[in-house]
């Protein structure tokens, strides 16, 4: 299967002449084209997800994988701490619950944003009014219930000034 796979790609930047002889002469260079091919596709940042009730973090999550997305989940702010501190640098939006045990949203965001300033943040709550808003600093806020519309359509907005990636 990966020499199928390899074979394919190298086709792809080689053209099916150059292949033949470079497959029998230098198998290993068809293995590096393959993984230079792979790791230079665009790649969806990386979004972390917290949410306390499984059921919403999964439905993000779901929502947000099945158009691509890389995504973290943490079950509240402690636990959203210690995956930040292993994808260091890798993580381009933070989608967070408002009211959580352990840790709630807002600090989450600032000890967050002490390790990775400007870091693009979209708060949910059941209650997204004025009070909750001013605690929030004037990040955006996705009333629940939402749509997976409503949810991709914020996401694309927080990261578009964000670049995709290209390795």
């Amino acid at each position: 299967m990966l020499a199928m796979c390899t074979g394919a790609i190298a086709a792809v930047h080689l053209g099916d002449n150059t292949l033949n002889g470079l497959l029998r002469t230098n198998p290993e260079s068809v293995r590096l084209l393959a993984h230079q091919a792979f790791y230079r596709r665009p790649r969806l940042p990386n979004i972390l997800v917290v949410d306390d009730e499984p059921t919403i973090c999964q439905f993000v999550a779901a929502a947000l994988r099945q158009k691509g997305f890389s995504v973290l989940t943490a079950a509240n702010g402690e636990e959203a701490i210690a995956v930040s501190h292993r994808y260091r640098g890798d993580i381009r939006l933070l989608i967070t619950d408002v009211k959580m045990p352990v840790m709630d949203g807002p600090t989450l965001v600032r000890v967050l944003s002490a390790d990775a300033p400007g870091l693009p943040v979209l708060f949910m709550s059941a209650h997204c009014d004025a009070s909750d808003l001013e605690q929030l600093e004037g990040l955006e806020c996705l009333s629940k219930p939402f749509s997976v519309n409503k949810l991709l359509k914020e996401v694309r907005t927080l990261i578009a000034p964000a670049k995709v990636k290209h390795a």
